[in-house]
């Protein structure tokens, strides 16, 4: 029983660590231009729960979101830019939104989603991360776009309950889509050794 208790304080302590941090770093990139790279981040983190500590975590991110800035703005800002004009169309024209928009914005998100993974997995320029992203999204779209209202739904929990969007708000999703997404992708990644 004591094992148990440790191992989980140890864990939220460490997600709430990593969503402190994701929420600095998007606050530090001006929040729009920091919130696809504090994401990488949080995904980078959350894969390593087991073997790095709360510390090496945060030091980690850091250096996740410095190196990885620009490849993941943009690979990830086209993508969700037009995933916010699909809905704002979406609110103009809503008998066209049912049928067409929004599922066109769910799987869009979708794509945004593995290619915020793949950038997070593995080096390389915004062109590679798109063209794993296609071939992981590809191999699992299913998985991409049932985990696509993760971050919307921790939007609502947190209007539900502040203290659960500042603690655990990303870093929930974050780890949810790691071990839901990481099996998929590594199919398509171009060495699978190095996905980790």
């Amino acid at each position: 029983m004591n094992g148990f208790v440790v191992t989980l304080t140890t864990r939220l302590w460490q997600l709430a660590a990593i969503n402190l941090a994701a929420l600095g770093l998007t606050v530090l990139g001006l929040g729009l231009l920091g919130l696809a790279p504090a994401l990488v981040a949080a995904l980078w983190a959350t894969a390593r729960l087991d073997r790095l500590t709360a510390g090496e975590l945060v030091r980690g991110m850091w250096q996740q979101y410095r190196s990885e800035f620009a490849t993941a703005n943009l690979s990830a800002l086209p993508v969700l830019a037009v995933v916010a004009g699909t809905l704002a169309l979406a609110l103009v024209l809503p008998v066209i939104a049912s049928a067409f928009l929004l599922p066109a914005a769910l799987l869009m998100s979708g794509f945004a989603l593995a290619t915020l993974v793949v950038v997070a997995k593995l080096r390389g320029g915004a062109g590679d991360a798109l063209a794993n992203a296609r071939a992981g999204f590809g191999l699992a779209p299913l998985r991409h776009v049932a985990l696509a209202p993760l971050l919307p739904l921790a939007l609502w929990a947190g209007s539900q309950q502040p203290l659960i969007l500042v603690y655990f708000g990303l870093s929930i999703p974050c780890l949810l889509i790691n071990q839901t997404l990481a099996p998929a992708l590594a199919a398509a990644m171009p060495a699978q050794r190095e996905f980790a």
